[in-house]
């Protein structure tokens, strides 16, 4: 394994190997990708803030309202309404565009009608928000 490590940055861990046909590519074969959004809720201390949206609200966020969003989003869609651009797979910004969705729910900005409305338009428009940068990790790629 050491001589995997030439030239990758600390951040990055080989914690397994196997051997694969010479028609493999890392992005195009895989299958489906799995990704986690951290969001923190009050201030966060410094060693956390870059890992994390941070949510420091005067109150917590609806989570009835999140889960009602959320079950509009399960599922097979087109989600053109929540991406800045067409692709094959996850669109561009597509994650942190869900998840901007949740959080405006929470906020009382977004219901699962106007969700539901916003995912048969097809279009982006404004009132979806972008999430930051921080927060979200790419658990796994599957193959």
């Amino acid at each position: 394994m050491t001589l995997l490590r030439v030239g990758l940055p600390p951040a990055i861990q080989i914690t397994s190997v196997r051997p694969v046909n010479a028609e493999f590519h890392a992005r195009f074969s895989a299958t489906g990708k799995i990704y986690a959004y951290h969001l923190h809720l009050g201030d966060a201390d410094p060693f956390t803030r870059p890992y994390v949206w941070v949510l420091d609200r005067p109150r917590p966020p609806d989570f009835v309202a999140m889960e009602s969003v959320a079950a509009v989003l399960r599922g097979r869609h087109d989600f053109a309404a929540f991406s800045a651009f067409n692709g094959d797979g996850f669109l561009y910004k597509m994650v942190r565009s869900l998840t901007g969705a949740l959080v405006a729910a929470g906020e009382g900005k977004l219901d699962a009608k106007r969700t539901r409305a916003l995912l048969e338009g097809g279009r982006r428009l404004a009132e979806v928000q972008t999430s930051p940068p921080q927060g979200l990790f790419l658990v796994r790629v599957l193959y």
